[in-house]
């Protein structure tokens, strides 16, 4: 199931902060999450800096936290991308905590 959240991010230089709905899917194997996530708008609106537009996510969830991992593939073009990812993750990673997501628990 799709789920959306909105990312408050302010580009490096700029001066008004952007507000950036991203929708993602979930998929728990074992005590890995991924999250496949994509900018919730039109391709034309999508930021310039903000490449790729969409992304996957990976943390371990270990005891009752979660553990980011790296993912080489992301392919980032500026670092406010960089950024802009990191932090929806943490959002998103925060929202699945929330509502009690739980990896040990996942495919049993």
């Amino acid at each position: 199931m799709e789920k959306t959240i909105v990312v408050k991010y302010k580009p490096f230089g700029d001066v008004q902060e952007l507000l950036i709905p991203v929708s993602y899917e979930t998929e728990n194997d074992d005590n890995i999450l991924t999250v496949r996530c994509r900018v919730d708008l039109p391709v034309v609106q999508v930021p310039w800096w903000l490449k790729p537009h969409k992304f996957e996510l990976r943390a371990a969830f270990e005891g009752s936290i979660y553990q980011l991992l790296l993912n080489e593939t992301r392919n980032v073009h500026t670092v406010d991308a960089a950024l802009f990812m990191d932090l929806a993750q943490e959002k998103i990673l925060e929202v699945e905590k929330r509502k009690g997501t739980k990896l040990a628990n996942a495919g049993r």
